[in-house]
């Protein structure tokens, strides 16, 4: 899924500013044992605010009750360094097939298991909450955009992951603190507009939304429109073809249409 947001301040010259969210399923890590489920986040921004133009990050999740083997005791396969920065997957190199024997046998034979160390920008455990993700990794791109840089923030992993929940949340409410970034991310725009609202100034904010689904790029707030094409234009960029754009004046519009 794609979010994006087109805004456009006018005084004596006129400024565009476009940041877009995408959310697309990709394959990341695997592992098949005793599962620590894993998904990636990355951004681009301008220099200004970030000093950096590319971030990659981890963040790894908790596991779920149905993810529980019974009679098991659950083993993490992904360790977190104490820097944040790196993340350890674990391979078991056994045959054993059901989870039982599998602890069993590394029981007995530690050496078939195999650590292979990754290092990346940040590395999120599993108790790190939504808005330390946000303040950390995505509120520098959100604030990029405001300076009239081209933002963007992808989440990808497999299914199951996290991805849903780091960039969305449950609840579209100011006060859940499981808000994700898109919607901490309106929260931010519509809060600078709010601070430099003047008689010498107006702001537009347009919202698309779109989903990449086996290389389909689907309209979400126009069902009618599938298999729309990127397209690049002098003027323009790149952009979607026959994507549809909403004018927005407040977080709880943005909310409304997704």
């Amino acid at each position: 899924m794609n979010m994006g947001i087109n805004m456009r301040q006018l005084q004596q010259t006129e400024q565009s500013q476009q940041a877009n969210w995408n959310q697309r399923d990709n394959s990341n890590m695997q592992s098949s044992m005793h599962q620590t489920n894993t998904s990636m986040l990355s951004s681009s921004q301008g220099f200004a605010s970030g000093g950096q133009n590319f971030k990659v990050v981890i963040r790894v999740r908790p596991p779920l009750p149905r993810e529980k083997v019974h009679g098991c005791q659950f083993r993490p396969i992904i360790s977190v360094g104490q820097n944040n920065k790196s993340v350890g997957i674990m391979e078991y190199l056994g045959a054993e097939v059901t989870e039982r024997e599998r602890q069993k046998d590394m029981d007995v034979n530690p050496h078939l298991c195999v650590w292979q160390n990754f290092t990346f920008d940040y590395v999120y455990d599993q108790g790190d909450t939504q808005e330390f993700v946000y303040n950390n990794t995505a509120k520098s791109s959100v604030l990029s955009v405001l300076e009239g840089y081209n933002s963007t923030v992808i989440a990808y992993g497999q299914t199951g992951t996290g991805k849903t929940h780091t960039m969305e949340g449950f609840k579209y409410n100011v006060g859940d603190p499981q808000r994700g970034i898109i919607p901490r991310s309106m929260e931010e725009i519509f809060k600078f507009i709010q601070m430099q609202s003047s008689n010498n100034s107006t702001f537009m904010v347009r919202v698309s939304y779109l989903q990449i689904y086996n290389e389909i790029i689907s309209d979400l707030l126009k069902v009618d429109r599938t298999s729309l094409q990127i397209r690049e234009d002098k003027k323009k960029g790149v952009f979607v073809e026959g994507l549809s754009e909403w004018a927005v004046r407040s977080p709880n519009e943005v909310y409304s249409l997704m």
